[in-house]
């Protein structure tokens, strides 16, 4: 997760997914830029609702690896 995010923060993207699972990095590619895979479970209320807080988790961690920024600690 994002070093600096909060736990409510976390808390309240993970209520958007289904069984609270985050998206997570699984991989990236060191030699070329941006290129990376996220997983997570399918938002919980459809297509036509939207989480800010999820949003933002996510376009926080794609801004990151384009700059090729450490974003996360376990």
């Amino acid at each position: 997760m994002p070093a600096s995010a909060a736990d409510d923060f976390l808390f309240d993207a993970a209520k958007f997914r289904s069984q609270s699972r985050l998206p997570i990095l699984c991989w990236i590619n060191g030699t070329t830029k941006g290129g990376a895979i996220f997983r997570s479970a399918q938002p919980t209320s459809g297509i036509t609702r939207r989480s800010r807080d999820d949003e933002n988790l996510v376009e926080y961690a794609f801004k990151n690896i384009k700059k090729k920024k450490t974003i996360f600690q376990y």
